[in-house]
């Protein structure tokens, strides 16, 4: 299955769980202490189910999603239907994104990593820190049962690899949260 080019039946299944999972992505969004004037990069937005989360905790901020693939892009704007002034759209791989370098207070990054080749990994982590303002902060959380995720380990390495050090972690029996900061 390639998840850049989803079916239609895969657009409509992933848009009811989605509904279902909404105080999930209102409690993932509530853990990453938004004032409402950041500009935040959500990677990978996929169908939006975070970003009507995000765009709403940021009214007087910015979300810019990217995601690798036009068509969930275009899902979730049209998900969104322009109620959203504050957010803007790219569609690309983050690594070939001319990088507005050093502009976001915040990343995010929910359940996107594992879905990236292990050897991309690192060079999409050092793309993503060059959008990172000096005191903003990667937000990063992912599944981590064996087969279909990652450890928390795993995605400290690949982080402090990238010049980022871990400030904050929770570990629960299905998913890793963390955060991370630029290293001094």
């Amino acid at each position: 299955m390639d998840i850049t080019k989803p079916s239609k039946f895969m657009m409509a299944l992933l848009k009811l769980e989605s509904k279902i999972k909404t105080k999930r992505y209102s409690s993932f969004c509530g853990k990453l202490g938004l004032k409402g004037n950041e500009k935040v990069l959500e990677f990978g937005c996929g169908w939006g189910g975070n970003t009507a989360e995000l765009v709403k905790r940021l009214p007087g901020g910015s979300l810019l999603c990217i995601d690798l693939s036009k068509a969930w892009i275009d899902f979730t704007k049209k998900r969104l239907a322009g109620n959203y002034p504050n957010a803007d759209f790219i569609s690309g791989d983050i690594r070939k994104i001319a990088s507005q370098a050093e502009t976001m207070d915040a990343i995010v990054i929910h359940h996107v990593l594992h879905d990236i080749p292990p050897a991309e990994r690192l060079s999409t982590m050092q793309a993503l820190k060059r959008w990172l303002k000096p005191e903003g902060k990667v937000f990063i959380q992912e599944p981590s049962k064996a087969g279909h995720g990652m450890s928390l380990e795993s995605i400290r390495q690949i982080m402090s690899q990238s010049g980022l050090e871990m400030v904050e972690k929770q570990e629960a029996a299905r998913f890793t949260f963390s955060a991370y900061s630029r290293l001094a």
